[in-house]
């Protein structure tokens, strides 16, 4: 009897190890399916007027944007005097960049996007999206869209001003 109950009892285990194997290699493939399209976001580059400068992810030095140049997470780009530019983000955000001024995109896939504004002002026109976020990053403080319209302006120093257009941050 002790060897049919010892029996009963590792067949059952088997199962229920076995079982578990499948969820959880499930799991992974997609969690890292869900990861791989989460980081597929793409934005591109126009140039509007003006002396434009990227400094591409893990690259050491500053180079003279091309309109409709595509822009990778990490990404930082400027604006000379006299100079603007708009990053159009794949699913219809708009990010338009005044003179003088500076950002780093750190964060860009399907579910968030998060810039720092660095310096200068830029303006913003996010589309609404359950679940997705879009946050904007200067000094101390953060301004998350909810699908609304605002600018930005930071200066190194000195204080930040947000306005809203419509809707809320």
């Amino acid at each position: 009897i002790l060897v049919i109950a010892l029996a009963i009892v590792a067949l059952v285990l088997y199962f229920v190890f076995k079982s578990k194997q499948p969820r959880e290699a499930e799991n992974k493939i997609v969690s890292t399916l869900s990861e791989k399209q989460a980081t597929d976001l793409k934005a591109n580059l126009v140039i509007l007027q003006g002396k434009v400068e990227v400094n591409l992810a893990g690259e050491p030095a500053w180079n003279s944007a091309e309109n409709k140049q595509e822009i990778k997470v990490g990404s930082s780009i400027r604006t000379d005097e006299n100079s603007s530019a708009v990053l159009s983000f794949e699913g219809g955000d708009l990010l338009a960049l005044d003179s003088t001024s500076q950002i780093k995109i750190t964060k860009m896939t399907s579910a968030e996007i998060s810039i720092d504004q660095i310096s200068g002002k830029s303006y913003f026109k996010i589309e609404k999206k359950d679940g997705k976020v879009f946050s904007v990053i200067s000094s101390d403080i953060k301004a998350t869209a909810l699908g609304t319209e605002f600018s930005l302006s930071a200066k190194i120093n000195e204080v930040v001003e947000l306005i809203v257009f419509k809707s809320l941050v």
